[in-house]
């Protein structure tokens, strides 16, 4: 699958999570569908949907995309942008809306709640922003259909966990996830436009930071119920990656330089 269709697939995505999210604002639907959503997919145990929101915490991101940076290095450089326009832009609009979260609003007992109950700065889901900021980026760099598809799927379900463990309306999943997609691009625009991202002390820097997160993953605490072990292991395995394909052979050079 060429970079061309990748960047087509994204953006399509990102469009048809902001027009469904301006649907359910036009019919007024967001707390009956938050309702419904969240009492259906319970058929699912706590532990699934606890999990899927771990892999929208910026740590294990982070670690996922140190991962394919290791194999990938133009990521250690457009991962730390991708970090830097998502926290901007996540943490302006929390506190600018203000908007109360599910558990702020409803009574509990018209929802379940798995994890810590949270009740302030709903709009948009950071997490939902997250997962899908980080499978774009991922997509821009894969492959295959099947890759992209896969990467497409575990970010959706990533996102949609905001509403299935009651954190979340679907209007701030639908909209953090439609531009997470798109400020994903916009990294990888502006990799390729700004030859000062290509400079290997930056990549370095950034290589660096992101070893420093996914270290601080492997002592993480999420609050989420069976979240540590999953988060320890991806941790571990992309600690192991970025050893051998970067840090061993940047050591083993400044040795034989010496």
């Amino acid at each position: 699958m060429t970079t061309l269709n990748n960047t087509s697939l994204l953006v399509l995505c990102a469009l048809s999570l902001l027009i469904s999210a301006t649907i359910v604002l036009m019919l007024d639907v967001n707390e009956l569908w938050f309702i419904q959503s969240n009492q259906a997919v319970q058929i699912l145990p706590a532990w699934f949907w606890a999990n899927a929101t771990l892999i929208a915490d910026t740590l294990f991101a982070v670690a996922m995309i140190l991962i394919a940076a290791s194999y990938r290095p133009a990521l250690f450089s457009q991962g730390l942008v991708l970090l830097i326009l998502g926290a901007v832009f996540v943490h302006t609009l929390k506190p600018f809306f203000g908007l109360s979260r599910p558990a702020g609003t409803l009574d509990h007992e018209l929802f379940y709640i798995i994890g810590p109950t949270l009740k302030y700065q709903s709009f948009p889901s950071g997490h939902a922003f997250t997962a899908m900021a980080t499978v774009g980026l991922l997509m821009l760099h894969s492959r295959t259909l099947w890759l992209t598809l896969a990467l497409l799927a575990i970010g959706l379900i990533a996102a949609f966990s905001r509403v299935a463990v009651g954190a979340h309306w679907p209007l701030d999943v639908l909209v953090g996830g439609g531009f997470g997609l798109l400020i994903a691009l916009l990294a990888a625009v502006l990799y390729q436009h700004m030859p000062a991202l290509h400079n290997r002390y930056w990549k370095a820097f950034a290589a660096a930071i992101m070893t420093l997160a996914t270290v601080a993953l492997l002592f993480h605490d999420d609050r989420y119920p069976d979240t540590q072990g999953f988060g320890i292991v991806v941790g571990l395995i992309a600690l192991l990656c970025v050893t051998r394909q970067i840090w061993w052979p940047l050591w083993q050079h400044m040795r034989s330089s010496q």
